[in-house]
């Protein structure tokens, strides 16, 4: 039984030896910024809005940008912990996430629960995205 262990246990390194050789290393770094705010003093009408940064190095060791999100929304604070948003975002993605580029184009729509708590706030979204994409992909 030793015996069988041993040569399925060399039989998985060598085809694993070969997966690891391939392997691409980079190191990436994803950064956000989040607004959002009323209309007005009292308004239940709502905006949103936020744009990320995904920053990366490839094999070569370059820093650059490796890809690009923003949103913007308009909605309906329906009470203080529920609101619900009808948004657009657009993402750019390129190498290493993917083999050439990639411009996408999302309208969303968004419920959102937000409670605070004495470990801070706390905050549930459901969102439904309509996706289009172009590019080289």
């Amino acid at each position: 039984m030793r015996n069988i262990v041993a040569a399925i246990t060399l039989v998985i390194g060598l085809f694993s030896a070969s997966v690891f050789a391939e392997t691409d290393n980079y190191f990436g770094l994803w950064s956000n910024v989040f607004a959002k705010g009323n209309f007005g003093k009292g308004s239940p009408w709502i905006w949103y809005g936020d744009v990320s940064g995904r920053f990366t190095t490839e094999n070569d060791g370059k820093f650059g940008i490796g890809g690009a999100v923003t949103r913007a929304a308009l909605g309906y604070q329906i009470d203080p912990h529920q609101s619900i948003m009808l948004g657009y975002g657009y993402q750019y993605v390129e190498a290493p996430y993917t083999s050439g580029f990639l411009h996408e184009h999302r309208v969303y729509q968004q419920y959102l629960y937000e409670r605070p708590s004495s470990f801070g706030n706390w905050s549930l979204r459901s969102r439904l995205e309509e996706r289009r994409a172009e590019g080289s992909d």
